[in-house]
């Protein structure tokens, strides 16, 4: 939640340009940052990412410029659906190369996010993790747990800074 994970995103030829075939690759930090639930309306936990340097400025100046909200791509962790590996088609040669990083998230409208981690270790790392949050907090919630709200809507978990 505070730091972040360094992921190669794979950005889709028909979301960035329709015109163009060609996929857009840019290092992005992903996030999950906490809900709000003490306003008026309640606003789930969700996975937030954006380039580098829009990090850069969001950290340096502790919250979000009006101009800079639009280079910041958010999912709510209810609009997860899937999340995927690749694992690729030389698992079962272990002379092959590596397999390969990269995984999706899929939400509830349909998109499918893309996203290439250093390593397959790395990768099955961040998956678990964010399989276990989306998975947890599903449960917490079915289940009427009030634990959920400390956890996944405080203020504490680093609302302040954005992150």
């Amino acid at each position: 939640m505070k730091h972040g994970i360094k992921l190669i995103y794979h950005e889709s030829p028909s979301r960035a340009s329709p015109n163009d075939a060609n996929w857009i690759q840019s290092t992005v930090k992903l996030f999950i940052r906490p809900g709000d639930c003490h306003g008026t309306r309640l606003k789930q936990p969700n996975l937030a990412w954006a380039v580098l340097p829009a990090v850069s400025r969001m950290k340096l100046v502790g919250s979000f410029d009006e101009d800079e909200k639009s280079l910041w791509t958010n999912v709510g962790l209810l609009d997860v659906i899937s999340i995927l590996v690749d694992e690729g088609e030389n698992n079962a040669n272990p002379n092959a190369a590596p397999s390969p990083s990269f995984f999706s998230i899929t939400a509830t409208d349909g998109t499918v996010y893309v996203f290439e981690a250093p390593s397959a270790k790395q990768r099955d790392y961040v998956v678990k993790g964010l399989r276990g949050v989306v998975a947890r907090m599903n449960y917490q919630i079915l289940a009427g747990d009030a634990n959920v709200i400390g956890e996944l809507y405080s203020e504490d978990a680093g609302v302040s800074t954005g992150e």
